[in-house]
């Protein structure tokens, strides 16, 4: 029982220092440009079209869910390094564009997670007042050879390594598909592509 649990704890140890270990390296949208803060991109699935948002209720928050033949909302990265350029494994902020008369939000729609009707499932959220969300940074990591995947990642207490937990699509009683994580939803593959 104790060497099971010391090689469980070698092997823990090690996928932590190999995933810190990893160097940032530039995200890439589908030409092969490095993907840039304060432009809009949308963000592309792997099963076909983009994210959007919809207002179910017409009160924030809005849900960003899975918008399955057109490219979705556009969105604008904000590194909180202040690099230039967006990377791998660092933190920044995603926040959707769009137009103003069209959402009853007066917050910015920055995205964040956000508990839903569904036990241990969170949602992904934007325009809300926060004071119903849990805030955290967003990551963007390789996923295969041309995806990225979306993580929302917080450190448990001061000091404490980041944890990072994968998005994936969850399909609500609403009919749509979420952009939510739980521990059992299968990470969502994206890629970026600028809008014009």
């Amino acid at each position: 029982m104790k060497t099971s649990v010391i090689v469980a704890f070698s092997f823990t140890c090690l996928l932590i220092c190999i995933t810190a270990g990893a160097d940032p390296e530039p995200v890439l949208d589908i030409l092969g440009h490095v993907v840039r803060p304060g432009v809009r991109y949308h963000i592309l699935t792997a099963i076909g079209g983009g994210l959007t948002l919809i207002n179910p209720n017409n009160t924030c928050p809005l849900y960003v869910v899975h918008e399955p033949i057109f490219h979705g909302k556009p969105v604008i990265f904000t590194p909180l390094d202040g690099e230039d350029e967006i990377l791998t494994s660092t933190d920044l902020n995603i926040t959707s564009f769009v137009n103003p008369a069209t959402t009853p939000c007066n917050k910015t729609l920055q995205w964040s997670l956000g508990k839903g009707s569904v036990p241990r499932v969170w949602f992904t959220v934007a325009g809300d007042d926060f004071s119903e969300v849990t805030i955290y940074n967003i990551n963007i990591d390789k996923f295969g050879t041309e995806d990225y995947v979306l993580s929302f990642c917080s450190a448990l207490c001061p000091g404490c390594p980041t944890r990072c937990n994968k998005l994936g699509l969850f399909e609500a009683e609403d009919g749509y598909k979420h952009l939510a994580q739980n521990y059992q939803i299968p990470p969502l593959g994206v890629q970026f592509k600028r809008a014009h």
